[in-house]
């Protein structure tokens, strides 16, 4: 199978938006497949998003060249990627693992590389582009409280660096993908998600943490994503919260704090994001039924599977099952 070589030239986030990278501009919409599908929206001068899903199966990876790009912040919903960035002679090369639940931070310029997906899931991506002129307007005085790893991606020392995504995160951005509206409104709903983001991006990246909350160690942190991790792979009959303590090495009082620091949630709430997320999946992508996608994650009351789904959509997994018709 031939893989994919991209070229990207974005000196600012409005050349994207009017010159999709050759390659990846088949029209992201309700109900098709294929092995790389991008819709990308302008929402002001400066700043777009974009929305992009590849299917391993049909394209497992792809080399690029980067001359420069603005800002960028994605939030992966699906999926896993390794990318490798050879960055030449300014500092050591990079590899950077794109999974479910990460919230990555980018500025590139004069890099090339390649990336692999790493496992069979398709790969689900949403992520905003934003001048950097532009963020600094939106940051004034709060940059000084941009953590060292994301300040050090800005200044250009390093290519890209990866947060957990929050609850909130996720959700909004699963809704780029779940929307049903046309037209004019579909515009004005994804310019609506992307300024959306960028509030909650920004508000991640100045959150001052409490004093009293004590930060976790990185062999910790890695304990909390291996159980977020366990969930989501195991949805349909989730551990107890002592059972999934006790698989990671922790203990319940930790595990619950631990949700709390690294995604922003409750284990419940974690948990009930990624179900929500899943069941979207199979309804539009995989032509499921309402019972089908209620079973997959685990429900056994449809009612209240509609329920939840339309709290975390705003559209019923009925009225998105009529959309990809």
């Amino acid at each position: 199978m031939q893989e994919k070589y991209i070229e990207i030239n974005c000196c600012s986030a409005d050349t994207l938006a009017l010159e999709k990278p050759p390659g990846l501009i088949t029209p992201l919409q309700p109900g098709t497949s294929g092995p790389d599908m991008f819709r990308v929206i302008s929402v002001r001068p400066g700043f777009c998003m974009y929305a992009i899903r590849i299917d391993p199966k049909r394209m497992p990876g792809f080399d690029f060249k980067i001359q420069q790009t603005p800002v960028q912040f994605g939030f992966c919903l699906s999926g896993e990627t390794r990318t490798q960035y050879n960055m030449g002679n300014r500092c050591r090369n990079a590899e950077f693992i794109n999974r479910t639940g990460t919230n990555s931070v980018c500025c590139m310029s004069r890099i090339d590389g390649k990336s692999r997906l790493l496992s069979d899931k398709v790969s689900n991506c949403v992520a905003i582009q934003i001048d950097r002129e532009i963020l600094n307007q939106y940051l004034g005085t709060d940059a000084d409280k941009i953590p060292a790893p994301c300040r050090q991606v800005l200044d250009g020392e390093h290519p890209i660096c990866g947060l957990p995504m929050t609850g909130e995160m996720h959700q909004t951005a699963a809704q780029v993908f779940a929307t049903t509206y046309k037209d004019a409104a579909r515009q004005l709903f994804l310019e609506a998600k992307a300024l959306e983001l960028l509030s909650l991006q920004i508000a991640r990246l100045i959150r001052e943490p409490s004093p009293e909350v004590k930060s976790l160690t990185s062999a910790e942190t890695e304990n909390i994503r291996a159980a977020g991790d366990i969930l989501i792979n195991s949805m349909q009959e989730p551990p107890t919260i002592a059972e999934l303590a006790r698989m990671v090495g922790t203990n319940e009082f930790k595990l619950k704090k631990g949700f709390k620091q690294v995604f922003n949630a409750t284990i419940f709430q974690f948990l009930q994001h990624h179900r929500m997320a899943a069941a979207r999946d199979i309804i539009v992508n995989q032509g499921a039924n309402v019972s089908q996608a209620a079973d997959f994650i685990g429900y056994v009351n449809i009612g209240h599977f509609i329920a939840c789904y339309k709290k975390a959509f705003g559209s019923t997994p009925g009225a998105h099952k009529q959309a990809t018709r």
